[in-house]
């Protein structure tokens, strides 16, 4: 037992002792999750699929808090954003489950429905079991959502499937 003399920060530390003693079991769960479905896949797919993570418009600083649809409207084109990507692609000479983050910038169209990102700088591009435990954790909760993509993508028989639909 560790001695604090403080109450509030005996309490605190009381109240959450389970949790931070069991913090490197749980990532090593999720560590083993995530080569189990990165081997899995090796093993079965090997197909370059790609999922989008998380993401999307970050800043429209001509618009000021309007909607981002506004801003053509509003005469405020300049655009940005950052996005996450799982992708399961060829990396170093083998297949590998990664993670990919970009900035993108761009502007509205008036003629597109979407933004037209017309340039993108990578932050990060890696193998997901070397990122940082926050990512791996983040990245387990939308696994089963990427495998989802994976099975449509290489199923013969989904006549919906449409490889535009799963954006890197």
């Amino acid at each position: 037992m560790v001695n604090i003399n403080d109450p509030q920060l005996r309490e605190s530390l009381e109240r959450h002792r389970p949790v931070l003693e069991n913090a490197e079991g749980r990532l090593d769960s999720v560590s083993a999750d995530i080569k189990a479905v990165e081997q899995f896949l090796i093993e079965t797919v090997q197909e370059e699929v790609f999922y989008e993570m998380s993401g999307g418009l970050t800043s429209c600083p001509e618009i000021d808090d309007q909607s981002p649809g506004m801003a053509v409207f509003l005469g405020g084109e300049y655009i940005e954003g950052e996005f996450e990507h799982l992708a399961f692609v060829r990396f170093k000479g083998g297949w590998r489950l990664t993670f990919r983050r970009t900035h993108s910038t761009g502007h509205f169209a008036m003629d597109y429905p979407t933004p037209v990102w017309t340039d993108e700088t990578e932050i990060e591009f890696r193998p997901l079991i070397e990122t940082k435990a926050e990512v791996r954790v983040r990245a387990l909760r939308v696994l089963p959502k990427f495998l989802e993509a994976v099975a449509r993508q290489v199923s013969l028989d989904d006549d919906d499937y449409d490889a535009t639909v799963i954006p890197f």
